[in-house]
């Protein structure tokens, strides 16, 4: 491979790498795979000990065979500080989902990349459904996270979201162009962002289930949680909790409505003390009044919309609708059908929609009678400034733009995906001089770095610290910003990974500037 010298010394590890014993000539192959040189050992534990600034820890590695890794991050006095999921595939040499906390370590002011793929498009059991405008909706699910659909282009975004569990609910501000939104999960509170922003923002909230919000304006979010009304004021970090008194039953939805400029209504959906209202004015929240209607009985969920021929609908279990032509009058209408579930109603003509276990009921101020889905359990509704109905039931998402009398589904195809661009740590062929692009990484500026992987030596033998092994056949790739002339740019982040034929990565380095920052070693 190499004549007999020894080619490098790293200071911190004394990591030496050298060639043979003696000086016969070795026949170097033209090219090597990579994939001889990565770990092949599915289910078997690997442990790296770090030091990183002075500090020590051990890394448990699991590598699954779906391609998985699992990290397992203890302290010197082998307590678990933390356990972390990566990603590796030996058939195309890349690792990803790197982090701070993981072996494969970026620093907290790098980030792999995202660039958006297609892929086939998932079933969207929708669990609330937010329309930005008539073009655009985010849709929350129970088990996928969050989705962006684009009517103009009748696409699918997945929106990277933080937040684990079920999206209990969507809420946007009155800000036109680039809206506040917010997203309420079942298990990991609250989180916001501008529509335009790239990711979302946790917002502290009370322990419990997170089950409805609303936004007022654009200073005031409530929220229901564990079947309590709850409100915090922008910058949203301090929450009180309203006091409705002992009398007032389980809350179970909110909905807001504008009657003036200046002047709001707050419905508020009880489990057995019917329908709640605040009027929220300049008193607010210095004085809280509410008012009862529609009696003592259970009220599932409430519908607004400004100037609509119904300023309210709503519904009562098992199976009553309920309609305000005017505010503060309401009519009820009974249904024959064993469950509803959600309503929703026409900006123009007054159609109401009534989603079901057994398919979509409509009201059209006569008689409610069921048109379309038959059989369907429709779990949520929503319609659009321009007329366009959505549905989500459990066999997928449907539009319709004939006021529910034919829906189209729109689910179900290709959808736009953002991943993260893997690092590819040894390209599938090479030799030694040969260098590729192992990485794009972005830093808290959204500055684009691209890092280059370069083979710097193909060795004989790599010897570990004192009382660790010494490998046969081994290769030393650097990983780096690179400047014209092949050199690490000065003040970048560098890795030195070292690999062993047949068994894997055994060492990984990083420096800045030639100053040695962190180094693991993997134990015998």
């Amino acid at each position: 491979m190499v004549r007999a010298v020894i080619i490098a010394l790293m200071i911190v590890f004394g990591v030496f790498v050298c060639a043979c014993a003696d000086d016969t000539p070795v026949e170097v192959p033209a090219m090597l795979a990579g994939a001889d040189y990565l770990w092949n050992t599915p289910n078997r534990p690997l442990t790296y000990e770090t030091v990183r600034e002075g500090r020590h820890y051990r890394h448990l590695l699991t590598l699954k065979g779906d391609g998985g890794i699992e990290d397992l991050v203890t302290d010197e006095y082998a307590q678990t500080i933390t356990r972390t999921a990566w990603r590796f595939s030996r058939s195309e040499g890349t690792v990803n989902d790197c982090s701070p906390l993981t072996l494969w370590y970026l620093p907290s002011q790098l980030r792999q990349s995202v660039k958006a793929v297609y892929a086939p498009g998932p079933v969207i059991r929708s669990s609330c459904i937010l329309c930005l405008d008539d073009s655009n909706l985010v849709v929350g699910t129970e088990a996928d996270g969050l989705f962006h659909y684009s009517a103009s282009r009748s696409e699918w975004y997945t929106m990277p979201f933080p937040g684990s569990g079920a999206i209990s609910a969507i809420a946007k501000d009155d800000t036109e162009g680039d809206p506040l939104l917010f997203a309420a999960t079942v298990s990991d509170g609250i989180f916001k962002k501008h529509r335009l922003d790239p990711g979302w923002d946790p917002i502290a909230t009370p322990a419990g289930i997170v089950q409805d919000i609303e936004i007022s304006d654009t200073t005031t979010l409530f929220a229901v949680i564990d079947n309590a009304l709850w409100f915090t004021v922008n910058p949203f970090s301090d929450w009180v909790q309203i006091p409705l008194g002992k009398s007032v039953g389980k809350i179970q939805s909110i909905a807001l409505l504008r009657i003036s400029g200046d002047e709001e209504i707050l419905f508020v959906a009880t489990s057995n003390s019917g329908l709640l209202y605040i009027r929220l004015v300049d008193s607010f929240p210095t004085l809280v009044q509410y008012y009862n209607t529609r009696g003592y009985q259970s009220i599932r969920c409430i519908n607004t919309m400004q100037n609509a021929p119904y300023p309210a609908v709503g519904i009562a279990p098992p199976s009553t609708l309920f309609v305000a032509p005017a505010f503060g009058l309401w009519i009820s209408i009974p249904l024959t059908v064993a469950e509803l579930h959600c309503v929703s109603q026409s900006m123009l003509s007054g159609v109401v929609l009534i989603g079901t276990d057994d398919g979509l009921y409509r009201y059209n101020g006569i008689n409610p009678a069921r048109i379309s889905l038959s059989g369907q359990n429709v779990r949520n509704l929503a319609t659009t400034a321009g007329n366009t109905f959505y549905a989500g039931t459990d066999a997928g998402f449907f539009r319709s733009r004939s006021e529910g009398e034919t829906w189209t589904r729109i689910d179900g195809g290709m959808v736009l995906t953002g991943v993260r661009h893997p690092w590819t740590i040894l390209p599938a062929r090479f030799t030694s001089g040969d260098s590729w692009q192992a990485a794009v990484l972005l830093d808290s500026l959204d500055v684009r770095h691209e890092v280059t992987g370069r083979i710097l030596s193909v060795v004989d033998e790599l010897v570990l610290p004192s009382g660790s092994n010494r490998y046969l056949d081994a290769i030393v790739v650097r990983y780096a910003c690179e400047t014209a002339s092949g050199a690490p740019e000065p003040g970048s982040y560098c890795w030195h990974a070292y690999f062993v034929r047949g068994k894997g990565l055994v060492c990984l380095e990083e420096s800045v500037d030639g100053s040695t920052i962190g180094t693991s070693v993997l134990l015998p």
